[in-house]
């Protein structure tokens, strides 16, 4: 086999290997080696142009396999599948992009004497471009902590380094391994080495979690939460002819009986079907507060003189307007169309027109058993914003959402487990309303406590403890993306470092 094809095809099973790991084929154990022929094949001493031509075909087949569901997504809201495939065909090769960058620039800092020390730099390369990312609007699916969804000992990690640190580990992983099999015989002991403290790491994490786990909180009293999934068809949602049905689906999820009457009563994103304005009582929900004396929360899309908004509305006991939280980060081409001209071609996806986005930092739900915040669907997918909710004294996250677009693919499932990450990272509750599904509550160590399948109509009954088990909160709430900044700055360290070597053999 000619050796430029051998390469090709390596970094390609990585990439399709690595989207494995995630929701739904859900081959976790894969992330161990699913790494090590992208990093076999990128070499220090490798090109640049070579480099990052291999890490964009891996990267293009990972997003293009676990993003599949965006072409399905378009096809679904009526999309030609000209304009399907191509949407989803450029998403793929401008995600790759990142995985280009961290293979080019890994080969081209990894020379002597550095070579030997590969393993860390790809680690190192990788969370200090992923941390830049993480502050843009990109759909980061690739933060290789996700692939590990299904170990919850692993993921414990996370609170303390932040949402980099179990990927760091998982890549540290496969490039020693790749180490060992390319490397010269002279550096088999530091290839040993490499090997040796990856697996010490791996030990390491997953003992630190399964300590963690082992610490059950003693059994306090709780406050009942209701969660409503009335399983909508998204695609006759706004249909005036189907007003009339919604507004009983969900009269009817409200309506009891009750296990324990309900001290939060959460609703899906855009759940009710009309616009609301500047709303006192909402017709349709402020009784529900009113007879079970209950904090509500409603995804509603509102309407002002000049915006449209993506929101929540929080409901006090009485049945009043408590406050309202508009969604920070909207889904470009869903909710916004960054260029006119492409309106006419987007279809259903653009039926409402555009939407403005909400205050950078909003208020909390003030309840009296602590405060509550609040994202809405694509908005899990930003560790910052769920942090910043915690910062402020979030004791739970509630996530609204509407993955009815998605029906029956891979998408409302990796959007789920994402989730679990966000409760992990930050110590608190995740309380999740989702439209289709699917529903649940998450602990503060990434457990399910509970949970309504996709597709199904029906009522979720929870419990939140009274007693806050972290009202710390995590180390990663309290002081950030450190790890982040650590690896941003030993990246530039490397940069100088290669960069005055380079200087010197000029000379």
């Amino acid at each position: 086999m000619p050796r430029r094809l051998k390469e090709f095809l390596l970094a390609l099973s990585s990439g399709v290997l690595t989207a494995l790991c995630l929701p739904r084929p859900g081959l976790c154990f894969l992330g161990w080696v699913s790494l090590i022929p992208l990093c076999s094949v990128c070499r220090p001493g490798s090109s640049v142009k070579k480099s990052f031509g291999l890490g964009w075909i891996a990267g293009f087949s990972f997003h293009a396999v676990s993003l599949f569901w965006i072409y399905q997504t378009c096809r679904f809201a009526g999309i030609n599948v000209f304009l399907a495939l191509l949407s989803w065909v450029l998403l793929a090769a401008f995600l790759g992009i990142h995985w280009g960058f961290v293979s080019a620039l890994t080969s081209w800092a990894a020379l002597r004497p550095l070579d030997a020390f590969i393993p860390w730099i790809w680690g190192i390369v990788w969370s200090a471009l992923e941390f830049l990312w993480l502050k843009t609007p990109r759909l980061c699916m690739d933060i290789l902590s996700y692939t590990q969804y299904r170990y919850l000992p692993l993921v414990q990690i996370d609170s303390v380094l932040g949402p980099l640190g179990l990927g760091f580990f998982v890549l540290f992983f496969n490039a020693a391994f790749a180490y060992f099999l390319y490397c010269e015989k002279s550096k088999r002991r530091w290839a040993l080495t490499w090997v040796a403290m990856s697996l010490i790491f791996v030990l390491g994490i997953w003992g630190y979690g399964s300590l963690s786990l082992s610490k059950t909180p003693h059994q306090t009293p709780d406050i009942p939460v209701a969660i409503l999934q009335p399983n909508i068809d998204q695609y006759q949602k706004w249909s005036p002819n189907s007003v009339s049905e919604i507004t009983s689906n969900l009269e009817n999820l409200l309506s009891g009986p009750w296990k324990k009457n309900p001290r939060l009563i959460l609703w899906p994103e855009a759940a009710l079907p009309r616009l609301l304005g500047q709303e006192k009582t909402i017709a349709e929900a402020s009784p529900a507060s009113l007879r079970w004396k209950s904090y509500q929360v409603i995804g509603a899309v509102v309407q002002n003189s000049t915006h449209l908004y993506n929101a929540a509305y929080y409901l006090n006991p009485l049945g009043e307007t408590q406050g309202f939280y508009a969604k920070r980060e909207l889904v470009p081409f869903g909710e916004y169309v960054p260029w006119d001209f492409l309106r006419k071609f987007i279809g259903y996806l653009d039926e409402l027109g555009n939407m403005t986005p909400g205050p950078s930092s909003p208020h909390l739900l003030q309840t009296n058993f602590g405060k509550i915040g609040c994202t809405i669907c694509y908005e899990a997918v930003f560790p910052f914003l769920s942090r910043s909710e915690a910062v402020k004294g979030a004791r739970a996250l509630v996530n609204i959402t509407n993955d009815g677009w998605y029906k029956e693919t891979w998408g409302p499932y990796q959007h789920f487990y994402i989730n679990r990450f966000r409760a992990v990272e930050n110590r608190l509750y995740v309380l999740r309303a989702a439209n289709t599904g699917i529903s649940a509550e998450i602990d503060p160590w990434g457990r399910i406590l509970g949970r309504l399948p996709l597709n199904f109509r029906g009522r979720l009954e929870v419990s939140l403890p009274l007693s806050d088990p972290f009202p710390q909160r995590s180390l990663y709430t309290r002081f950030g993306d450190w790890f982040g900044v650590l690896c941003l700055g030993l990246g530039l360290l490397l940069i100088l470092f290669r960069l005055k070597s380079a200087i010197f053999s000029l000379e």
